[in-house]
């Protein structure tokens, strides 16, 4: 069997496979979070982390049947696109939902601190309606009287002759009716976290860093196209 390093004896490829996983989008941002340099990655892997694993054998046969790759050529340090290409394209088949899945806990946002968050949506309905009434009456009562007077032929003072008297009942009334309706909505959203006391606050800091010091996302890639391409037996 093969080793990794006698594709090329000392990598220094313009093109690797973390190079061609940067131009995807996941990856890209994957290695941007972690900050990894696509190029300074594949000098890694290929001279210092896999370069004396043994090829398995199934890629062997791949790389000679397909590829016709011939180990005895000189090959410059350098291993062509279309291998690249198709280890790559075997790592996003193979682990693309992990690394999904990994760039979604990384963007995740939370307060280390923390150990319960809880968001509550309220939506409350309401409506009303109903009818009022107005009654209002206005009265006016008065009296009003008319004298007519004449002068007598033989007396110089005036006497009444007539004397009409009228008695006025006025009113006025208003049946005013007033209907009303409202509807509508309101929605309110609670925010509930903090420490439930579960767990200290210090015993969540210290599993805090040590999980992100134990988190080596340049390793687990490294690991990955392992699996892909070399073997566990030497």
């Amino acid at each position: 069997m093969k080793k990794l390093a006698d594709m090329y004896d000392i990598y220094t490829g313009t093109h690797g496979v973390f190079r061609t996983l940067y131009t995807v989008t996941t990856f890209k941002n994957l290695m941007d979070k972690a900050g990894i340099v696509a190029a300074d990655a594949d000098d890694y892997y290929f001279n210092y982390y896999s370069p004396s694993k043994l090829i398995n054998e199934r890629m062997q046969r791949i790389l000679e049947a397909v590829y016709n790759f011939d180990w005895t050529a000189d090959h410059s340090g350098d291993i062509s696109q279309n291998i690249i290409t198709q280890w790559s394209n075997l790592f996003k088949a193979l682990y693309g939902n992990k690394y999904a899945r990994l760039l979604e806990m990384i963007d995740v946002d939370y307060n280390p601190i923390e150990n319960y968050d809880r968001y509550e949506s309220l939506l409350k309905e309401y409506s009303s309606s109903g009818t009022s009434s107005e009654d209002a009456t206005r009265g006016n009562t008065g009296t009003v009287s008319t004298v007519d007077q004449i002068e007598g032929f033989n007396s110089n003072s005036f006497q009444d002759s007539d004397k009409v008297t009228r008695t006025d009942n006025l009113s006025e009334s208003n049946d005013i009716d007033r209907e009303h309706a409202d509807e509508g909505t309101e929605e309110n959203t609670n925010h509930i976290h903090g420490n439930i006391g579960v767990t200290t606050a210090e015993q969540m800091l210290t599993g805090y860093t040590d999980f992100w010091s134990r988190f080596n996302l340049l390793e687990i890639m490294c690991r990955d196209f392992d699996a892909i391409i070399t073997t566990t037996t030497f």
